[in-house]
């Protein structure tokens, strides 16, 4: 899924063209589907140990790519996992973004990212 070939792509996610102007220890907020991420951060030092959605995006020579959103009750323990497991290229960096929610229970989180998912693919 390339964002910046979304035909329905959002004035924030526009920003998105230029992701290493956007990557600091500053939080910014944009838009995934209809939904608010914080981020996105180059180290998962960065994410919280709270539940939520988390966004694993990749920025390559062609433009930024989301990788893919997991859901977890533990967003930091998730930025870890998928930090160790990254086989990029030289070219690509992968970077974080968190939608931290108020559930607790893990269906309710998957639920926010099938919504999540129906929105930005629509």
């Amino acid at each position: 899924m390339m964002l910046l070939d979304n035909p329905h792509t959002t004035a924030v996610e526009q920003q998105w063209k230029n992701l290493a102007d956007l990557i600091s220890d500053e939080p910014s907020l944009f838009l995934i589907g209809n939904y608010e991420f914080i981020g996105p951060f180059s180290d998962f030092k960065f994410i919280l140990a709270l539940p939520g959605l988390l966004a694993v995006l990749c920025e390559t020579s062609a433009g930024i790519e989301l990788l893919d959103v997991h859901e977890s009750s533990n967003l930091l323990q998730s930025a870890k996992a998928e930090f160790c497991k990254s086989t990029l290229g030289a070219d690509e960096r992968i970077v974080f973004a968190a939608h931290y929610t108020s559930y607790s229970h893990l269906h309710d989180i998957q639920n926010l990212k099938e919504n999540v998912m129906r929105e930005f693919n629509d």
